[in-house]
C-alpha cells in the first residue's frame, strides 16, 4: 500500500498497478497523458484514485485505461481531457465515479463488461462511442448530460436505468451492433444512419422518438414498443 500524496503524472510508457492502493492516497490523483495507458494488473480490486486528466487512445490504441481482470471497481471520477480518451475492459469493469469533460467525446473499447454507474456529465457537444469490439457495456447513471451522439460500432450498449442516456442524444447503430433497452424506457431524439438492431430483452418498455429521422436497421423483440411524439416525420426502413 503507497502512502504517498502527490500527483502521479504518466507522460509516456505504460504503468501498471496491481495493489488498490498503488497509487498513493486520493489527495494528489492521476493524469494519463495521450500514448500512455494506465494498466489494471489484478482482480478484485476497488480503486477510489481520481483521473485529474484522460487524454488519448492509450499505448497501441489499446485504452487510456485498460482492464483484462476480473471483478475491477472504479470509484474515483475520471476528466476527460483535450480530445477526450478511450476506456478499455476485456475484463469486467464497473466505474462508479462521474465522468467529466465539456464537451470531449468519450469511447468505451473491448471485449469484455462495463458498466457505467456514474453520470457522463460532458454537456454540449460531448459524445459516446461503444467500439467495434463484440463487449457488452452498460450504462446505468441517471444524469447523463451529454448532447452529441450515442454511437455503437459493434457489441451491445444497453441501459441500466429509464433514460440512462440523455434524451436530448441520437443513437446510431452500426450493423451487427445492439441497442439494448434492457428493460427501461428511453427517449432519444432520433437516428443515426446505421443499420443495426434496437431491441428490449427486459420487461415491456418503450422507445420515444421525439425528433425527425430516418431508421433503416432492424426494431426486434415482443417486448419493445415505439412511440414518435411532437412534430416531424419518423421514417422506418
Amino acid at each position: 500500500t503507497n502512502t504517498y500524496t502527490g500527483l502521479t503524472d504518466l507522460t509516456e510508457g505504460n504503468l501498471t498497478i496491481t495493489n488498490a492502493s498503488a497509487l498513493g492516497t486520493t489527495a494528489g490523483g492521476t493524469q494519463i497523458g495521450t500514448g500512455t495507458t494506465l494498466l489494471i494488473g489484478a482482480n478484485n480490486l476497488t480503486i477510489a484514485e481520481n483521473i485529474t486528466s484522460l487524454r488519448g487512445t492509450g499505448s497501441s490504441n489499446g485504452g487510456a485505461i485498460r482492464n483484462t481482470f476480473s471483478n475491477t471497481v472504479w470509484d474515483g471520477s475520471i476528466a476527460l481531457g483535450s480530445g477526450g480518451g478511450n476506456i478499455n475492459s476485456h475484463g469486467s469493469l464497473t466505474i462508479n465515479g462521474n465522468i467529466t469533460g465539456t464537451g470531449q467525446p468519450l469511447t468505451l473499447v473491448g471485449s469484455g463488461t462495463m458498466t457505467i454507474n456514474g453520470n457522463i456529465l460532458t454537456g454540449a457537444s460531448g459524445s459516446l462511442t461503444k467500439d467495434a469490439q463484440g463487449g457488452t457495456f452498460t450504462i446505468a447513471g441517471t444524469g447523463n448530460d451529454y448532447t452529441g451522439a450515442t454511437t455503437v460500432q459493434g457489441g451491445t450498449l444497453k441501459i441500466g436505468n429509464p433514460n440512462s442516456l440523455p434524451t436530448t442524444t441520437t443513437i446510431d447503430v452500426a450493423s451487427g451492433a445492439f441497442f439494448d433497452l434492457n428493460g427501461n424506457a428511453q427517449s432519444i431524439v432520433g437516428f443515426g444512419t446505421g443499420t443495426g438492431t434496437v431491441r428490449n430483452t427486459g420487461s415491456l418498455n418503450t422507445l420515444t422518438v421525439t425528433g425527425a429521422s430516418t431508421f433503416n436497421g432492424l426494431l426486434s423483440g415482443t417486448s419493445l414498443s415505439l412511440t414518435k411524439s411532437t412534430s416531424g416525420t419518423l421514417t422506418l426502413g
